[in-house]
């Protein structure tokens, strides 16, 4: 037996909806962990996207975004594991760009942006979100 086990590869979500996604418990055991997840205003798919965090940038195939009246939480599938990033609700600077809809966290270093022919039903969860559920 060798020193190295293989951690197994998650398969490609990027073609499953939302429903099946939170069927699975990799995805639904990090999406609900966002604070207020039981009064979320909006939990979708949020593909072919990137995050932009101290520096970094992440490419996001599969992702599903929730915004809570607490928090926004940004899930995405890496290789081996689901994995989330968080920022306070209040803190978005919503921005369009084309099809990209684009979160701004308190400057250019700290950006989540996703493709989305319809852009209302995120800004209506964002406004109904911090008008308090």
């Amino acid at each position: 037996m060798g020193l190295f086990s293989k951690r197994p590869v998650l398969p490609d979500y990027s073609s499953m909806p939302l429903d099946q996604r939170l069927e699975d418990p990799a995805w639904y055991g990090v999406v609900s962990c966002v604070p207020g997840f039981d009064d979320a205003t909006l939990v979708a798919n949020a593909d072919r996207g990137q995050i932009m965090a101290l520096g970094s940038l992440r490419k996001v195939g599969a992702g599903i975004l929730t915004v809570t009246p607490e928090r926004v939480g940004y899930a995405y599938a890496c290789t081996h594991e689901i994995s989330q990033i968080t920022q306070p609700v209040h803190k978005a600077e919503l921005r369009h760009d084309g099809d990209t809809f684009v979160m701004v966290f308190g400057g250019p270093q700290n950006v989540w942006a996703f493709e989305s022919d319809d852009h209302g039903p995120y800004l209506s969860a964002f406004a109904q979100a911090r008008n308090g559920g």
